[in-house]
C-alpha cells in the first residue's frame, strides 16, 4: 500500500485536572512516538485507569483510541473510537469517523476508510484535513481497484494459458496412447500371421509328392510289362527243364 501523510485530530482536554496528562500525550501524538516509547505505554495505562472513575467521559474513549492507533492497536482503537461516538449529528464525531477512517486506511480497507471519511466530511464540510484524507484515499482506492483488475485479467490469461497447456497435453496423451495400441495390434497381426504361414508351408504328402507325367507312367508300365515277360519266360524255362529230367529217368 502506498504510504500518505495521515492527519490524526489532537486529543480534547475535558478538565483543568487532567491538563498535565493531555499535555504529554498531544506532545506524543505530535511526535508520532512508536510503541516502544515508555510515555506512550505510560499515557495507556493512565487512561484505562481514567476510564474505570469516569466511564461516561466519551473524551477518554476517543483520545485512548488515538493512543491505540499510534500503539499499532487497531482493534482496541477502533472499540474505542465507537465508544467515543455520540450519534448525534455532532461535529465531535466527525472527529471520530475521520479517525476510525484513518485506521481502517491503514489496514489497507479503503472502501471503509472512503465511507468513513465521507460521513466525517458530511457532518464537517469545512475540515480541510477530513477533505484530504477522503480525496486521497478516493485515489488509492481508485489505483487498488485498478490493479486487482489488471491482476484479474492477468490472473485470467494465465488460467486459459494453463487450460490449453492441459489439452494440449492431454491430447498428445492421447494420441502416444493411440500409437502404442496401433502398434501393439500391429505386432499381434504379425504374430498370427508367421503362425499361419507356418501352417501354410507345412509339407502335405500328398499335394507335395512328385506328380508323374503321362510318359513317365507309359515307360513304368512299359518296364513292367518286361519284367512280367522276363519271369513268365523264367517260368517257363524252369517247367520244360523240369520235363527234360523227368524223361531220361
Amino acid at each position: 500500500m502506498n504510504r500518505f501523510f495521515l492527519k490524526i485530530k489532537k486529543i480534547v482536554c475535558i478538565n483543568l485536572f487532567l491538563f498535565m496528562l493531555f499535555s504529554q500525550t498531544n506532545e506524543i501524538l505530535n511526535d508520532d512516538i512508536q510503541n516502544d516509547n515508555i510515555e506512550l505505554l505510560n499515557a495507556l495505562g493512565k487512561y484505562v485507569e481514567l476510564i474505570e472513575k469516569y466511564p461516561d467521559e466519551k473524551e477518554l474513549y476517543y483520545n485512548l483510541g488515538n493512543l491505540n492507533f499510534l500503539n499499532g492497536d487497531y482493534e482496541s482503537a477502533i472499540k474505542n473510537y465507537g465508544k467515543a461516538l455520540r450519534n448525534q449529528g455532532l461535529k465531535e464525531d466527525a472527529q471520530v469517523l475521520y479517525n476510525l477512517g484513518n485506521v481502517f486506511n491503514e489496514k489497507g480497507e479503503l472502501e471503509k476508510s472512503v465511507e468513513l471519511y465521507r460521513e466525517a466530511l458530511e457532518l464537517d464540510p469545512e475540515d480541510s484535513d477530513i477533505r484530504y484524507n477522503y480525496e486521497l484515499s478516493k485515489l488509492m482506492l481508485q489505483e487498488q481497484l485498478k490493479q486487482q483488475q489488471e491482476d484479474d485479467g492477468d490472473n485470467q490469461k494465465q488460467d486459459e494459458s494453463d487450460q490449453k497447456n492441459n489439452d494440449e497435453k492431454m491430447k498428445n496423451d492421447q494420441q502416444d496412447e493411440r500409437g502404442k495400441n496401433n502398434k501393439s495390434n500391429k505386432n499381434t497381426n504379425e504374430d498370427e500371421g508367421g503362425q499361419g504361414d507356418g501352417e501354410k508351408n507345412e509339407p502335405n504328402n500328398e499335394k507335395d509328392q512328385p506328380q508323374s507325367t503321362p510318359s513317365e507312367n507309359q515307360k513304368s508300365q512299359s518296364d513292367a510289362d518286361d519284367e512280367l515277360k522276363k519271369k513268365n519266360k523264367f517260368n517257363e524255362n524252369s517247367i520244360t527243364d523240369q520235363q527234360e529230367n523227368t524223361s531220361k529217368m
